[in-house]
């Protein structure tokens, strides 16, 4: 029985469809004020906070809906809001889709709250392959430039946006209305029973 109820998957409620569509929007609204860093000297790197929107759709609510509010975010900041560090992509569309997807399949069939250095190592884990890994191979090849040194021009930045997002990424969890995940309150603690003949 117990069994079942770990593998309980996430539910898809009212709830959790207009949640994603208000981060969608919100997502959206953060590319649009990401914070170019090319005259620092990184290569097309901008700061921002839209893959932090997918992962945190991933968490709460699963793969499916996760990607597709990364996908969506990217998509509407592009076309319709107005990029601001160049043209559109599908490969970052791809990137900002996997940041919730990756989340969402570690995440997905947890009864309860993940625990906050969970939340730290999977965070990390996704900016570093989204971010670091496939947006630095996408750049490379816009390009046109070898993708190692872009790569380790990158490397810092990106380091330090994951573990913001490793920070920020766990309080937030903490804070947000159990009515807003999937996620069963704690069953209370049962006292052992005194067992006697």
């Amino acid at each position: 029985m117990s069994k079942e109820k770990k593998m309980r998957p996430v539910p898809y409620t009212v709830t959790a469809i207009t949640t994603c569509a208000m981060l969608m929007a919100l997502g959206a609204v953060l590319k649009k004020f990401s914070i170019p860093l090319a005259p620092l000297g990184f290569h097309s790197q901008s700061l921002s906070f839209l893959f932090f929107i997918p992962m945190l759709a991933g968490i709460l609510y699963g793969p499916m809906l996760g990607g597709l509010v990364g996908m969506g975010a990217e998509l509407i900041g592009a076309l319709v809001l107005g990029a601001t560090t160049g043209p559109y992509f599908p490969g970052f569309t791809l990137s900002a889709a996997l940041c919730g997807v990756l989340p969402g399949l570690v995440f997905m069939k947890r009864t309860q709250r993940p625990a906050f250095w969970q939340v730290g190592l999977v965070v990390i884990a996704t900016q570093l392959i989204a971010s670091l890994g496939l947006n630095t191979w996408f750049i490379a090849y816009l390009r046109a430039q070898p993708y190692l040194v872009i790569f380790v021009s990158r490397v810092p930045l990106a380091l330090a946006t994951a573990a913001v997002y490793a920070v920020l990424m766990p309080i937030l969890l903490r804070v947000i209305p159990r009515v807003y995940t999937h996620w069963e309150a704690p069953a209370p603690k049962e006292k052992a029973e005194d067992q006697t003949v």
